[in-house]
């Protein structure tokens, strides 16, 4: 039973490291489209989510306040980013709450499952938001000049 067992669980942990990468490319993607000036925390900084612990905390920062601060900053030149910019941290912030509290509870089988499932699905829609974070603000022209674009 431990010969399955090991294996499995390097696999699952190989599989979210994966994904956690391509989450940190996309969110580092979005935060790169908005101009240095209005991000309030660098965008390199959602690299350090890949660490171990330290991850977690950095998640603290970079979800709720990272791209949502940054967009309402933006939203300055363009109202239509300030909806965005508040459901990312909506969203971002419930992710947070409910990762620490799955994990907080983790001992209790079934409340444990099921906040994960609803942090997974807050994460998700959080993803969802930073993509169309990327799609409305994309570079234009070889100056980096910058264009809002509700596609």
């Amino acid at each position: 039973m431990d010969a399955f067992i090991i294996p499995f669980g390097l696999f699952f942990y190989l599989i979210l490291f994966v994904v956690w990468c391509f989450f940190c490319l996309s969110y580092y993607n979005a935060m790169k489209r908005i101009p240095e000036t209005y991000q309030g925390l660098p965008d390199w900084l959602i690299w350090f989510m890949l660490i171990p612990f330290i991850g977690f905390i950095i998640a603290w920062i970079m979800l709720p306040f990272g791209l949502p601060r940054a967009l309402m900053r933006y939203s300055a030149f363009e109202p239509t980013l300030a909806p965005l910019a508040r459901k990312l941290f909506q969203q971002g912030l419930t992710t947070q709450i409910l990762v620490t509290l799955s994990l907080l509870f983790s001992w209790l089988p079934f409340i444990g499952t099921l906040l994960s499932i609803a942090a997974l699905v807050f994460f998700v829609l959080y993803w969802m938001g930073c993509a169309e974070a990327k799609r409305m603000i994309r570079v234009t022209g070889s100056a980096g000049d910058y264009a809002i674009h509700n596609v």
